[in-house]
């Protein structure tokens, strides 16, 4: 009996090549619109994405490995921000099609007004994106990304659909 599902991983991490030594480094800089939904709040507010960066590096040619700052600000009263920095691993699915997942720290600002108030938690980022232009080793891209995290008060869940430039 065959099982080509067991396969599949191996199958992937065998067609992987090593990356060039002069195209390893990756940076990423995205921004979008989405929502943001918090504990037993499940009607979302309208949120907007700050400039979220990734700095990382091709391990393989078509696997990256990196550091991510992003997350989801909510401007009502008060202002709430869902941050996330942690790890991200970047495969590449085919030329145009990507994922990106992670772990880290989840950070909560329950408003914004008072800086000193902050809520650090365990956070999660799981994107994908779809890159529609590219100019030699500049891509541009649309993307949708979650921001789980889970905090001793709530859990925070922040949605993006986003535009994305990044160094290939």
């Amino acid at each position: 009996m065959r099982r080509p599902a067991l396969a599949f991983p191996f199958l992937i991490l065998c067609s992987l090549a090593p990356a060039r030594a002069e195209e390893r480094f990756t940076i990423e800089a995205s921004l979008g619109l989405g929502v943001m939904v918090a504990g037993k709040d499940v009607s979302g507010r309208f949120a907007l994405a700050p400039i979220g960066v990734t700095l990382g590096t091709f391990v393989f040619e078509k696997l990256a490995v990196g550091v991510r700052l992003g997350g989801t600000v909510y401007f009502g009263d008060p202002a709430v921000g869902n941050s996330f920095l942690g790890i991200v691993v970047q495969p590449w699915l085919s030329e145009r099609l990507y994922l990106e997942g992670g772990l880290g720290v989840g950070v909560l600002h329950p408003d914004l007004g008072d800086l000193g108030s902050t809520e650090q938690g365990f956070g999660l980022s799981l994107r994908g994106g779809y890159i529609f232009a590219r100019a030699g080793r500049h891509a541009f891209s649309i993307f949708l990304e979650t921001y789980p995290s889970f905090y001793s008060s709530r859990s925070v869940l922040g949605a993006t659909l986003g535009v994305e430039w990044q160094f290939l």
